[in-house]
């Protein structure tokens, strides 16, 4: 199994306060004192130790994310006459998908109402038939931010696990060799500062040539599942290895730039989802046709329907 946060990050801080213990006794051995100077940095670097994780027991899982990101990658399947490729993370090939050709049959209505005339005419071809792609292009749009932000949503916290995994196990071996004479800086790669690259926080309109304009805009790191785009970086951290105190601040300040980046993640993928729902919002035309007049209902005179649409 792989690494769970819950259960294994409370079995890593019992361990680091053991090897702690052994490692101040070691630390102070032979100065004056030592006895009692040990037992009170004990006892103080297991208070800042004693639930130093307690933040993170309970991060989501990036799996949880999978049907989500898989059932989106089928909608845009549906909604796109023309097909569309993906550009995978660094090193990986396109991955074309192909058009669904029914939504193309819809692009020219001329010929197959020829002999209806009338306003419900008029109206179908000029609402419904004429504007079918375009507005099918700007759903496809909507739907593929929609699947990039879940994916980045993943991919912050399958980063922020693979640093907490790493920490957590470094902390230990450098708590555990904290006294050997090769001792150095303590070096780590903290990789969640690059789980989102960007998004997009507007919806393009056109139906072919925004899709360009949008996969640019969209990209994060990668998770594993399905992910689109260009794989983040990792920000390399110097902590301080000088003695047990020096390992127990430094682990301190690594998981505070952790959290922090954290919320920094979530607040771009909260704006661009919030951009973007504006963008609907304020322009329902181009992502719903009216329903159309058929035979001697009613012509729709009113304006779309807001209520169909998600708010920011």
């Amino acid at each position: 199994m792989g690494f769970n946060p819950a259960t294994d990050l409370p079995a890593r801080e019992s361990e680091l306060i053991r090897v702690m213990k052994e490692a101040v006794d070691e630390y102070l051995e032979g100065t004056t004192g030592a006895g009692r100077a040990a037992d009170s940095i004990k006892k103080d670097l297991e208070g800042e130790i004693t639930g130093i994780y307690n933040s993170f027991l309970d991060l989501p899982d990036p799996a949880d994310f999978a049907t989500e990101v898989t059932n989106l990658g089928r909608a845009l399947e549906q909604l796109t006459p023309y097909g569309y490729n993906e550009k995978q993370e660094e090193g990986g090939h396109p991955v074309n998908h192909s058009a669904n050709t029914t939504l193309s049959s819809v692009s020219s209505t001329g010929d197959h109402i020829q002999d209806w005339t009338g306003d419900a005419a008029t109206a179908f071809k000029d609402e419904y038939g004429d504007r079918f792609l375009q507005v099918m292009g700007s759903q496809f749009n909507a739907y593929y931010v929609t699947r990039h932000a879940i994916n980045a949503e993943a991919a912050v916290w399958q980063t922020a696990r693979e640093d907490l995994d790493k920490l957590s196990n470094d902390a230990i071996d450098k708590m555990r060799h904290v006294n050997d004479s090769t001792k150095g800086d303590w070096e780590t790669g903290l990789k969640v500062f690059g789980a989102v690259v960007g998004i997009t926080a507007a919806v393009a309109t056109s139906p072919i040539s925004s899709w360009a304009a949008v996969g640019a805009g969209v990209a994060v790191a990668s998770t594993g599942l399905e992910v689109v785009g260009k794989a983040g970086e990792t920000k390399n951290e110097t902590l301080n290895n000088a003695s047990p105190g020096g390992i127990v601040e430094s682990l301190q300040d690594a998981l505070g730039k952790i959290k922090t980046e954290i919320a920094d993640n979530e607040t771009e993928i909260r704006n661009a989802v919030n951009g973007s729902l504006r963008a609907i919002h304020d322009a329902p035309r181009d992502f719903l046709l009216k329903r159309p007049a058929l035979a001697d209902a009613p012509l729709d005179s009113g304006s779309y329907d807001k209520t169909r649409l998600g708010r920011p």
